[in-house]
């Protein structure tokens, strides 16, 4: 595994999970100091942009003057609240998951767990990738605007994942 997988991984482990294993603080919106980061991991600007910008999956963006950086999204920390505006979502929206994981799915829907929400996307190929990760991948599709006239809020963050506290198990086809 090249450097760079290796600090993005521990990258997205801090910002996401764990800011305190390497004496990190985060802001209510997920970010920190990016002098303090690079000092705490031993990067240099040059390589943590490096990984910012060729993120296949956006997960990460610094503010405006580059000061600060955060996770987009898939926060545990109950430090963090992103601050997002609720948006209507589009018709369907699609959840990566594994085969494994169906029968509880069909039976009590989609909960957050650990995390702050339920993530979705409109993307069927980045649904199929967050399954694959814990085995055979299954795309479910949900009724995204029938639980949005429900009255269930929708956020979407900069990095196109769509944000719903759970999915009840008849949204889901």
């Amino acid at each position: 595994m090249s450097n760079h997988i290796k600090t993005s991984k521990l990258l997205s482990y801090l910002l996401r999970h764990n800011p305190g294993k390497k004496g990190l603080v985060l802001d209510s919106n997920g970010f920190t100091n990016v002098a303090i980061l690079l000092e705490k991991i031993n990067i240099t600007i040059d390589v943590l942009n490096h990984i910012v910008t060729n993120d296949s999956k956006g997960r990460y963006e610094f503010n405006e003057d580059m000061s600060m950086i955060r996770a987009t999204n898939g926060h545990s920390t109950n430090l963090v609240s992103m601050e997002l505006k609720a948006i209507k979502p589009p018709k369907i929206l699609y959840h990566g998951t594994y085969m494994k994981a169906i029968k509880s799915i069909k039976k009590t829907g989609l909960s957050k767990m650990n995390r702050h929400y339920v993530h979705l996307t409109e993307d069927i190929t980045m649904a199929t990738n967050t399954g694959k990760r814990r085995g055979v991948p299954i795309v479910l599709q949900i009724k995204a605007i029938e639980m949005y006239l429900a009255k269930f809020k929708f956020y979407k963050t900069s990095n196109n994942v769509w944000y719903v506290d759970n999915v009840p198990p008849e949204y889901i086809i």
